[in-house]
């Protein structure tokens, strides 16, 4: 869900943009990418089941070169790399009283 702001997202070959409160799910394996609108900033609140089989098999926006240029117009942002390197989510520590 996007907080504040507004995006534009593709998914696929398919263009949208988000409005504060507008929700997107993106189908599993559509490539997508997403940009702020209008030189500012934006809050969006995003979140997928953890599977670690999927987890090591992302990739990033020079994976697509094709789909990254024609978002863009072929522009690329100051500072855009491919990542990596992959972090794996520790376990969470338990807090609490000792049994």
């Amino acid at each position: 869900m996007l907080i504040e702001g507004r995006l534009d997202f593709l998914v696929d070959d398919e263009r949208v943009e988000l409005e504060p409160y507008d929700t997107l799910v993106t189908p599993q394996k559509s490539p997508h990418l997403v940009r702020a609108l209008d030189g500012e900033t934006a809050t969006l609140l995003a979140f997928w089941p953890f599977r670690e089989d999927r987890f090591e098999g992302t990739t990033y926006q020079r994976e697509f070169p094709g789909l990254y240029s024609r978002f863009t117009g072929g522009v690329t942002p100051r500072g855009a790399r491919r990542s990596s390197r992959v972090r794996r989510p520790t376990a969470p520590r338990r807090r609490g009283l000792s049994p």
